[in-house]
């Protein structure tokens, strides 16, 4: 129900442990709740920890999916590799997101994913 058991991590985007650790604080609560009843409260009742899991790790997901198209395509690879090596305030973006110190959102942003992945196209 938590970590690599309750879902597959790249290790490119950095999941894993912190996951598994953050995934079993998150289920404690409901599953003590859980404990005892039947299986529909049961069902009701653990449905909010995996509503809880989206919240936490909705973001991560969709980043892990981008770096996952991304790697599909050496074109957007590449431009991301230019602008990366350019700009070290993006990498250290990309880092503490994959290292959970820095909230998805801040890479999410269109702007982030344009620069990152795009605009190397533009520039000669």
């Amino acid at each position: 129900m938590v970590g690599d058991a309750a879902d597959f991590f790249d290790p490119f985007t950095g999941e894993g442990i912190y996951a598994a650790l953050r995934g079993g604080e998150l289920l404690a609560p409901f599953l003590v709740e859980a404990l005892g009843r039947d299986a529909k409260e049961e069902s009701r009742i653990l449905s909010g920890y995996d509503k809880a899991r989206k919240r936490q790790f909705g973001g991560k997901w969709k980043l892990e999916r981008i770096v996952g198209m991304a790697i599909a395509y050496p074109y957007f690879m590449n431009n991301a590799a230019k602008v990366l090596s350019r700009h070290k305030d993006m990498a250290d973006l990309l880092v503490g997101v994959a290292g959970d110190f820095i909230p998805p959102q801040v890479v999410l942003r269109p702007r982030f994913l344009f620069t990152l992945f795009i605009s190397p196209a533009f520039k000669t």
